[in-house]
């Protein structure tokens, strides 16, 4: 089986989610290919996966989007990010080139990032199957989809149905992330044995606090430095900030 997998902006948090099922795809003998845009590349390649670029929106178009999103009231954030960036301009900028790669390489099957709709687009012009896989909560992802619809039925009408009727991977468990998508299928794989942690600072005995900026966040100029400081003030406005961010 040729499994297609089909990744947004947003770097390692679009693109490793899917890791876990391409891996098992390619362990009972399927050919996998990433397409996404042109800076996945390295990524996807360095996880062992054959990888084609597509395109993707010019960085003024993106960087516009970017920094109105922290000072933009959540409405209006929820639009430009998900109707706007992924819905419209990511959609159309890919939309080419992944027709291209559909055409030469047939998939079977196609997975794709939830923010990742041009996949979408071809899978409801043709009998292709294709499925999502999470990247965040399931209740999240439903209000992707509803936030970028009136742009999911510009490049096709009913597209926004087949969104919330496709098959939805997670590997979250029920308890934690209750779905509002039909045919929600939840992805378990053997534990491993745990790993101990690298030893950054040595000798020190302090709690390690893990964070991220997410897939945006770290590139808003106005941002970098807002969690370091939330942090400072949940303690006694006194913290111990390590290497420089």
């Amino acid at each position: 089986m040729r499994i297609l997998a089909a990744c947004s902006l947003g770097g390692a948090g679009h693109f490793n989610p899917q890791v876990a099922f391409l891996r098992a795809a390619r362990g009972r003998g399927d050919e996998v290919l990433t397409v996404g845009p042109p800076a996945l590349r390295e990524m996807v390649e360095s996880a062992g996966f054959a990888f084609r670029a597509g395109g993707e929106p010019s960085e003024a178009q993106v960087a516009a989007i970017r920094e109105r999103l922290p000072v933009a009231p959540l409405a209006e954030a929820t639009l430009l990010g998900n109707r706007e960036l992924f819905g419209r301009l990511a959609a159309e900028a890919m939309l080419a080139g992944m027709e291209e790669a559909w055409g030469d390489w047939a998939p079977d099957l196609v997975l794709r990032d939830p923010a990742e709709y041009a996949s979408a687009v071809l899978a409801a012009r043709t009998p292709t199957p294709i499925a999502q896989v999470a990247i965040s909560l399931a209740e999240a992802e439903a209000g992707s989809i509803a936030a970028a619809a009136p742009a999911l039925e510009e490049h096709h009408p009913g597209l926004t149905a087949q969104l919330r009727a496709q098959p939805y991977l997670t590997r979250f468990p029920a308890s934690f992330d209750p779905s509002p998508f039909a045919n929600t299928v939840r992805f378990h794989h053997a534990p491993t044995a745990p790993v101990p942690l690298p030893d950054w600072w040595p000798g020190s005995e302090a709690p390690l606090i893990y964070m991220t900026f997410g897939t945006v966040l770290g590139y808003m100029s106005n941002r970098r430095r807002e969690l370091p400081d939330g942090l400072a003030n949940e303690r006694t406005g006194a913290v111990d900030r390590g290497p420089p961010l």
